[in-house]
């Protein structure tokens, strides 16, 4: 019976070992250790390139998604500004609401990380969209010139 527990002990280090060489934790302890290091075993750094590989392509989608979500709210803030002095720009809040954004990347979710690359996955910012009818509303009294043909108001009366 201790015979048992012993081999049954020895494989048990032997798969721990192998999920820890496996998940690059080896070839970090040989960077750490180069003197500890045996000759004949590399280890596996397939994990380590994958999550590099992943936290490159979310670094590169999460700086779009800022930079289009900045860029619309920029623009947002203009037509708002303009808006209290003109009532000309309000013509322009259609094209506005209908602009999409890409999607959402994160960092814990690869796939929307890779959603975040193809633009049929883009959206509307449910935001901008509020904001807008915000000023809707408050140039209510304005809006007799105004076009509606592509306002997606969900205006509450």
């Amino acid at each position: 019976m201790p015979q048992n527990k012993i081999i049954l002990k020895q494989n048990m280090f032997k798969f721990i070992a192998f999920i820890l060489d496996l998940l690059g934790f080896k070839y970090i302890w040989y960077k750490l250790n180069p003197s500890k290091r045996i000759e004949g075993s590399e280890p596996r750094t397939i994990t380590l390139w994958l999550i590099s590989i992943m936290v490159a392509l979310y670094s590169i989608t999460s700086s779009r998604y800022e930079q289009e979500l900045t860029r619309l709210e920029y623009r947002v803030s203009n037509l708002i500004m303009q808006a209290e002095s003109s009532d000309n720009v309000l013509s322009f809040i259609s094209k506005l609401q209908n602009r999409k954004i890409p999607y959402k990347p994160s960092i814990l979710n690869p796939l929307s990380t890779i959603k975040s690359f193809f633009s049929k996955y883009d959206w509307v910012d449910l935001y901008i969209i509020t904001e807008l009818q915000d000023l809707l509303i408050r140039k209510k009294t304005n809006l007799v010139i105004l076009t509606y043909n592509l306002l997606t108001l969900l205006l509450q009366i």
